[in-house]
């Protein structure tokens, strides 16, 4: 059966038009926190699927951080 590339192409430029910063980019002068955290081996399988699955790759931490911006956002509403 075909993919519909169609879908994912759209998605794509959906995300250029956008523009902005990639998630991770930390402002010039704002200071980057690093500390560890430990996931259940199903959820870190299942962040992996979910960013194999995408168009424009990102790492594993970039997802978490957008991910987090995502919550905070909701919790803010």
């Amino acid at each position: 059966m075909p993919r519909d590339r169609r879908s994912k192409s759209e998605d794509a430029d959906s995300f250029i038009d956008a523009g902005g910063s990639a998630p991770g980019e930390a402002e010039e002068n704002e200071e980057v926190k690093t500390f560890s955290t430990r996931f259940p081996e199903k959820l870190v399988k299942r962040i992996d699927e979910a960013i194999e699955e995408k168009m424009v790759s990102e790492s594993r931490n970039q997802w978490l951080m957008k991910a987090a911006v995502e919550k905070l956002k909701r919790e803010q509403e």
